[in-house]
């Protein structure tokens, strides 16, 4: 809480967050412009400051200078509402959120008299009240919503009452409005055999028919209403608008989307055709993972989500998707391969092979620093893979111990490409990677394929020293670093790392086949396997079968004797099961 000395009378307290206020305007007030239809009874507003005088509100509506109104402010200390006659003095337009208007409104003397609140508020329920946001606010879903957001959506809610036995959402239709439940309950049905089969029951918090903020694609089940309900709607169209001048809200949808895929209800999940969600297993600044299984081959993978606060800037993801795309035609065995990329739910998905074992973060939390042979191993197998990305022209941006997998035989793939034009903007801003970070990306600078060089260079090092390489490091302290100096020490490993980490661009290596150049004689002093020949690069297949139930036992024999002859080809089956079709 700031306190801050008004240039007139009075001390004012600088409220952050803001506090919740409702103005009750009675439909007067506003200045010519705003419909009748629209001119709202009362108004929830984010108050910004209050001194004894008054109060700073800030709010989308032009209220006209010397209106008087009642205004009800939370006191989220004590948990209630205290009501004020308030003045409008001053208006300016807020430097910080367009299309919003910054009021100055001062307390009006307790004798004047007037409408109390109640007396203006509308004799139906349209919006809501007071006492509906102290309901809301308790709601896990109503908690997702940004509180900066919040007042903004709280104008735009409509009620709504449903009877018991109304269809509220019908199987195959495309709709524009979800419904939030206050009371009351709702059971999902979807269609099997042609007959609705009870999947799940929604309660008040619940939401009914996000999709309609997510997709614009059929429904796949029923909701009907099993009691009374009072309802809230909010419309897509409403809430892009909200979005656009609080793009904050953005992260709304994820949190979402995230509710669905985690859903304990298998049927109330929806699939990334032809992939299933099972499980969130991480989740970065920009994106989350998800692990899943194609759903009827049960083959395990990653699916990686962009989060909406990017996935919805429409200048920022059309070259995204073009770029992920070019990502996905990668090939190499030192490269995690993405199967496939999908635009769903208003973001992007990444298809990726499922990985089994550990990022190289995790062996050296472990281990602190590794043998020389095993970095050398890891450190061929890395130069290899960013080969054939940069020849590609593809440049990873964010080489860190985290986005090396180590998997079964010490074999290293490179993950988590950064994708889309402002691929230097979010590597610059990926505070994580800052010891792995080339200087001309930590100042802002154009770059290309040699900030991987130097990425590596800082990971060597690592592995070598059990330290990170501070930020700012030169050529000549690492030259003169004791940990080149003990005896014996490799001096390819030395120069592989000085000039890796160059801070000079142009004195680094040239790409990434001149470092591993560098580093084939101790390759081959430690014995490390040479790569696989370009004509030998691993593949993916997938196979759909349909069969006869009555074929199952016969084909389950045959999958066995194909497995068995796989693995003698020396090929990865990583899973393989037969369910109901």
């Amino acid at each position: 809480m700031e306190i801050t000395h008004n240039r007139r009378r009075w001390i004012r307290e600088v409220l952050n967050p803001p506090e919740i206020g409702v103005l009750y305007t009675g439909n007067q007030g506003f200045l010519p412009g705003a419909s009748a239809s629209r001119q709202p009874s009362l108004l929830f507003v984010d108050l910004l400051n209050r001194s004894l005088g008054g109060v700073i509100l800030r709010t989308k509506w032009q209220i006209e200078l010397e209106t008087e109104f009642y205004l009800q402010i939370h006191n989220a200390l004590e948990d209630l509402w205290e009501t004020v006659k308030v003045r409008a003095k001053w208006a300016n337009a807020d430097p910080h959120r367009p299309g919003y208007t910054i009021v100055g409104v001062e307390f009006c003397p307790p004798e004047e008299a007037g409408r109390t609140p109640e007396e203006q508020r509308p004799s139906r329920k349209i919006v809501p009240l007071p006492s509906d946001y102290e309901l809301f606010r308790d709601w896990e879903l109503f908690q997702a919503i940004p509180r900066t957001a919040v007042c903004a959506v709280l104008n735009e809610l409509k009620f709504e009452t449903v009877k018991a036995g109304y269809r509220l959402l019908k199987t195959g239709t495309r709709i524009d409005t979800c419904y939030l439940i206050q009371s009351g309950s709702c059971i999902v049905h979807v269609e099997k055999n042609g007959k609705p089969q009870p999947v799940g029951r929604l309660h008040p918090g619940d939401i009914a028919g996000e999709m309609a903020l997510l997709d614009d694609i059929p429904l796949e089940m029923h909701v009907d209403a099993e009691t009374d309900l009072e309802l809230w709607t909010l419309n897509r169209k409403r809430f892009d608008a909200i979005c656009t001048e609080h793009p904050e809200l953005r992260s709304f949808l994820t949190y979402l989307l995230t509710q669905r895929f985690e859903a304990a209800n298998h049927h109330l999940r929806r699939m990334l055709d032809p992939y299933l969600i099972t499980d969130i297993t991480g989740e970065g600044s920009h994106s989350l993972i998800f692990k899943g299984m194609h759903a009827t081959l049960k083959l395990p993978v990653s699916i990686k989500m962009l989060k909406h606060e990017l996935s919805l800037e429409k200048p920022f993801i059309e070259p995204m998707e073009k770029q992920a795309r070019r990502i996905a035609r990668l090939n190499h065995p030192n490269v995690a391969r993405i199967y496939q990329v999908q635009h769903r739910y208003r973001t992007l998905f990444w298809i990726s092979e499922h990985l089994s074992g550990e990022p190289l973060k995790s062996l050296l939390e472990r281990w602190k620093k590794l043998p020389l042979n095993r970095v050398t191993h890891f450190l061929v197998q890395a130069c290899r893979g960013l080969d054939h990305a940069h020849q590609h022209g593809i440049t990873h941006c964010r080489i860190t111990p985290g986005n090396l997998m180590i998997t079964t035989g010490d074999r290293l793939k490179i993950v988590d490409f950064m994708i889309g034009p402002r691929a230097e903007k979010l590597a610059v801003e990926d505070t994580g990677g800052l010891h792995y970070r080339a200087p001309e990306q930590t100042r802002g600078d154009g770059f290309d394929h040699r900030v991987d060089l130097f990425a590596l260079g800082s990971v060597a090092y690592e592995m070598i020293s059990g330290q990170k390489l501070h930020a700012g490091d030169k050529i000549a302290p690492l030259s003169d670093d004791p940990v080149f100096r003990q005896p014996g020490f490799p001096e390819i490993l030395k120069r592989f790392v000085a000039k890796a980490c160059a801070a000079d661009p142009a004195e680094r290596f040239d790409s990434a086949q001149q470092a591993l150049n560098h580093l084939q004689a101790l390759a081959d002093h430690y014995g490390v396997p040479q790569g696989q020949p370009a004509g030998e690069q691993r593949k993916v297949a997938t196979i759909s079968l349909v069969f006869r139930e009555r074929d199952q036992n016969a084909l389950n024999q045959t999958l066995e004797a194909f497995s068995a002859k796989v693995i003698e080809l020396d090929a990865e089956i990583t899973g393989i099961d037969i369910d109901d079709l």
